[in-house]
């Protein structure tokens, strides 16, 4: 997650990298430059860029959640006080919305968008991978005994594969001796 976030952060070339998501987003600061970063936008609220006291933290903290909030990302059990006091789990589940809310539904696929263009992908990938002997249906069920899993791997591993052996004809040519 950090080295996604990191990606983005590049981006907004006013802030440095994120450490230590657990500890780093306490004051609210790089996780108002990731969401800039993510949304392509400057913040809209007023904040404070250097604070030093816990309260002028949370007050960054809260207007991060209320822009999400506003912005109709759907956050259940995340706030404030979960990034002050480090929630692990929380914190993991924070990022994983960001993933889904700014990645996941940008993805756009034989003119379907989010969630379900990446379903398509993986539909196809998957379909590629197994010769058609795997089916992928959804997220939850389709994934259970890992033959989805294996059978995009496959996929992607034969792309990769072709990819190198255009990149350099000599692979797979025996040395003279």
């Amino acid at each position: 997650f950090t080295r996604w976030a990191n990606t983005y952060m590049r981006i907004h070339a006013t802030t440095k990298d994120i450490g230590d998501i657990y500890t780093d987003l306490k004051d609210g600061v790089k996780l108002i430059a990731l969401i800039e970063s993510l949304s392509g936008k400057p913040f809209p609220m007023k904040y404070n860029k250097k604070p030093k006291m816990d309260a002028q933290r949370q007050d960054n903290l809260k207007m991060v959640f209320k822009f999400l909030k506003d912005s109709k990302m759907p956050l259940v059990n995340i706030g404030a006080e979960d990034i002050t006091k480090e929630n692990h789990r929380i914190i993991l589940a924070l990022f994983w919305a960001f993933i889904q809310f700014y990645s996941v539904n940008s993805i756009t696929l034989d003119g379907v968008s989010g969630k379900e263009g990446l379903l398509l992908w993986a539909q196809k990938k998957v379909a590629e991978g197994s010769n058609g002997k795997v089916e992928v249906k959804n997220f939850h069920q389709s994934w259970q005994s890992g033959m989805a899993f294996c059978a995009l791997i496959n996929a992607c591993a034969a792309a990769a594969a072709a990819a190198a052996r255009l990149a350099s004809p000599a692979i797979g040519r025996r040395r003279p001796g």
